[in-house]
């Protein structure tokens, strides 16, 4: 923002006259000293500061669907899960409609599946180095040949856990080849 030579500013106001906005404008109403011009900025000026400051920090900066991509998770995780209405207004016996066997579980064993498979996710996110959004989105969605590799480790975990297994048998899952 560029300030003409007729402007002043909040803080050469205080310093000259050691107070508030203000108290400044009203001391030199009254004596007659000075003449401060009043500035405002329009909402337009602060639209155009606010792209200006968007377009110098990038191209995804201003782009929430990017920003959104980078929490999805692999289609080979998203398999372990179980989909549920997406919609406002469906019935209140939509999961058991869809998941019969799941919807047999008691609520503990749903949470201990679901615990179960996060908790190995992170097992292997965390053998991997692999921490924060922009690591997971780059290991698990844009490197093919790496996500393998991680669902490879993932697997091999969930075999090595036989209450998990046993959960899946009562899910009727089985684990994906």
């Amino acid at each position: 923002m560029r300030i003409s030579s007729n402007q002043i500013t909040v803080t050469s106001l205080q310093a000259a006259y050691g107070k508030r906005p203000q108290q400044a404008t009203t001391a030199q109403a009254n004596t007659g000293a000075a003449r401060a011009d009043v500035v405002t900025i329009s909402s337009a000026a602060r639209q155009a500061q606010a792209a200006e400051q968007n377009a110098a920090a990038g191209p995804q900066a201003n782009n929430p669907e990017a920003d959104v991509a980078k929490y999805q998770i692999p289609d080979w995780l998203a398999s372990y899960g179980m989909p549920v209405a997406n919609r406002l207004g469906v019935s209140g016996n939509w999961f058991e409609a869809h998941h019969p066997e799941a919807a047999r579980l008691s609520s503990a064993e749903r949470k201990q599946y679901a615990d179960a498979i996060e908790g190995h996710y992170q097992a292997v996110l965390t053998a991997n180095g692999i921490s924060g959004a922009e690591q997971h989105y780059q290991a698990t969605i844009l490197d093919p040949q790496r996500s393998d590799a991680l669902r490879s480790q993932f697997q091999q975990r969930i075999q090595g856990d036989a209450a998990l297994l046993e959960l899946m048998g009562k899910l009727g899952r089985a684990l994906p080849a």
